[in-house]
């Protein structure tokens, strides 16, 4: 990371975060009222998958909602949030992560700004899940800093009643910890209680998810009724929403390929010389960006669609824009 004397004072770095978001918010209410003419209404943020985490929070799971996990509707179930509410309680969760995040890694100004200003961040203030994995992803991320076992574990679990993260984050916490633990028993120890952790996470999905719908493995069914299973991708590769999200998707596949290759370059250097001391964290994120966008990649027939949000609103982007 590079350090930087600014990232010392966290109103600073909060006070820079709050400011993007209320220039961002003040200049999508200017275009809907210039292009719309009217001004954006909370309203609109009920869209797409959204409609399907309040219909969770609201009435529970029926099978073809399976699809997704419970940790969003069960926050905004408890605090009884309207859509404007929750879309801010998802706002100050991913400003104040970023803040502590960005304070914690000592990542400097330049790379903080232009992580703000990423297309892709208007996710982190609708009701999707992207706020509350950045959040406990960050838990995983300072963990590894602070040799903190129990963080590592929490932001794991939560991680894991949030989004499928036994397929992309395990493995890839489970690298990071192989090649940056010396010691061959605190390998194993730790790996087996991540494995756990995720366990836990998932069985507890599976739990909520079966006492509405009676299928104790309905995420499986139903994601292959979104259309989410192995075969080969078709080209030219493609996304939704016309040209704009094309490129953005397409950028993150850049990314995800060469966090890919970035992986396969430090697994080569570890093998040859496994006493050189690796940065866990860094590891961490391009494993996690690798990991998942090979599985867009395979599931989903050449469809990139939502990869950006998977790429670029992850602490793993941060990390790694700040590693270059």
């Amino acid at each position: 990371m590079v350090p930087d004397r600014w990232t010392d004072k966290a109103w600073k770095v909060a006070a820079w975060v709050a400011a993007h978001a209320l220039v961002a918010f003040g200049a999508t209410q200017l275009i809907g009222r210039w292009t719309l003419g009217d001004w954006f209404q909370t309203s609109a943020a009920l869209r797409f998958d959204a409609v399907h985490y309040a219909a969770i929070a609201r009435d529970g799971y029926v099978p073809f909602r399976q699809a997704f996990f419970p940790s969003l509707p069960i926050v905004w179930r408890a605090t009884n949030l309207d859509i404007g509410g929750i879309c801010l309680f998802n706002g100050i969760v991913y400003l104040l992560t970023t803040t502590w995040i960005t304070c914690k890694l000592r990542i400097n100004l330049k790379t903080l700004l232009l992580f703000l200003t990423l297309p892709s961040t208007i996710f982190f203030f609708v009701p999707y899940t992207e706020s509350l994995f950045f959040a406990f992803s960050s838990v995983i991320i300072i963990g590894m800093i602070d040799r903190s076992v129990w963080m590592i574990l929490l932001g794991l679990f939560l991680c894991s009643v949030t989004r499928p993260t036994f397929t992309t984050l395990l493995p890839a916490v489970i690298l990071a910890i192989g090649i940056s633990n010396p010691s061959k028993m605190a390998r194993v120890s730790l790996v087996t209680l991540c494995v756990l952790a995720c366990a836990l996470g998932l069985t507890l999905v599976s739990a909520i998810q079966h006492a509405y719908t009676g299928d104790w493995f309905g995420f499986y069914t139903a994601q292959q009724g979104w259309g989410n299973k192995l075969r080969w991708p078709s080209l030219p590769l493609g996304s939704w929403g016309g040209d704009d999200v094309v490129r953005l998707d397409a950028v993150a596949l850049l990314f995800g390929l060469s966090s890919f290759c970035m992986l396969l370059r430090d697994l080569t250097t570890w093998i040859k010389n496994p006493e050189i001391p690796r940065s866990p964290t860094l590891v961490l994120s391009i494993g996690s960006l690798a990991f998942v966008s090979a599985l867009v990649f395979v599931l989903r027939g050449g469809q990139l669609f939502s990869l950006n949000r998977f790429i670029f609103c992850t602490p793993f982007f941060l990390v790694l824009v700040s590693h270059l």
